[in-house]
């Protein structure tokens, strides 16, 4: 049995076609719609963004000039360019001032430069170290030497003038002997300016009282030979971080 029928009455899924396209019409307005809204919103916030961007210039701008109304006079009705300068009822030295900065920066050159100088006069001035040799037995001495001069050359200064006395000193060097101040043994690099700066009232080389203690010269051999007895075994390295 042949079956007919109207294209027009073909349905689809539920609606008929001419419902279906009026449908997809509908469908493609709306997310057109959509489409437009969202970029309106877009630029709604650009302007937005643009708003606030200009609102705090504006502020930061006004606070700036406010600032620097407090920092600075002028005469402009008569023409005259305003100078800047420092309100002295205001306390500025918090705020940054590249002159000032670099005012200090020339003034602590001068000032290291000065103390530096003093310390070369210094170091070029004689001192007398009253010390003893030595063996068991005390022998005081004397001799001058500049602040600036090591334990190390001190030491052959003595050993020549202590040669003359005593024999054994002839044929050594300022290697074999040890320097020993306030039962401190002192290296032979340090100087004596070193010794001073850090500690002027234990470092006095010269004796003034009974309280205070000579320096003491002996030969290495006499230490390696004594250590464990009195007064060696008192002595100890020097540590310049000991005050």
């Amino acid at each position: 049995m042949e079956s007919s029928y109207n294209i027009d009455e073909v349905r689809y899924g539920l609606k008929t076609r001419e419902e279906f396209v009026e449908h997809q019409k509908h469908s493609a307005k709306r997310k057109a719609l959509f489409a437009l809204e969202a970029d309106q919103e877009a630029v709604n916030n650009q302007v937005h963004a643009e708003k606030e961007k200009k609102k705090k210039e504006k502020k930061r701008n006004k606070l700036h000039k406010k600032a620097k109304n407090l920092l600075s006079f002028g005469d402009e009705d008569e023409g005259i360019e305003a100078s800047v300068v420092k309100n002295p009822v205001v306390d500025t030295s918090f705020l940054p001032d590249k002159e000032r900065e670099e005012l200090d920066m020339k003034k602590s050159l001068e000032y290291k430069k000065e103390w530096i100088a003093e310390q070369e006069i210094i170091k070029k001035q004689v001192i007398q170290v009253e010390f003893s040799y030595w063996e068991g037995v005390a022998h005081e001495r004397c001799v001058h030497v500049l602040k600036s001069s090591t334990i190390g050359a001190f030491l052959e200064k003595g050993r020549e003038a202590l040669s003359k006395e005593f024999r054994e000193l002839r044929g050594t060097n300022a290697e074999n002997l040890i320097f020993i101040k306030e039962d401190m043994m002192i290296p032979p690099y340090v100087t004596f300016y070193d010794l001073m700066k850090a500690n002027a009232s234990k470092f006095s080389f010269q004796v003034q009282n009974k309280q205070s203690h000579s320096a003491k010269v002996c030969p290495r051999t006499w230490y390696e030979l004594n250590k464990n007895a009195f007064p060696a075994i008192n002595w100890t390295l020097y540590d310049p971080n000991i005050k």
